[in-house]
C-alpha cells in the first residue's frame, strides 16, 4: 500500500499495531464517509459488476475490458481511468 501511494496510486491509509501480542494491519474503509456528525455509506461496484462477470468467470476479465466499460458508462472517466 506505501509503495502504491508513493507511485501515485489513491489507497486507503494503513497503520500497523501490536495486540495482544499479535501484528495488526489497519485499513481504513473506503466505501464510508464521514461527515459532520454522521458516517455514509459510498456507492462502490466490483470490477465483475461492472463487466457482468460472475466470480467463477474472473479469469476472463482483464483491465482493457474493465476501462472500456468505464469509458462507455462511467461519469468522470478521465478521473476515473488514470488508475
Amino acid at each position: 500500500m506505501r509503495l502504491a501511494s508513493i507511485a501515485g496510486i489513491s489507497v486507503a491509509e494503513i497503520k500497523y499495531i501490536k495486540t495482544l501480542g499479535k501484528d495488526v494491519l489497519l485499513v481504513e474503509r473506503f466505501d464510508r464517509l464521514h461527515h459532520e456528525s454522521a458516517w455514509y455509506r459510498r456507492p462502490v461496484v466490483s470490477g465483475l459488476t461492472v463487466l457482468n462477470l460472475d466470480e467463477n468467470w474472473a479469469r476472463e476479465a482483464s483491465y482493457l475490458a474493465l476501462i472500456a466499460q468505464i469509458k462507455k458508462n462511467g461519469v468522470n472517466f478521465q478521473f476515473d481511468s488514470i488508475e
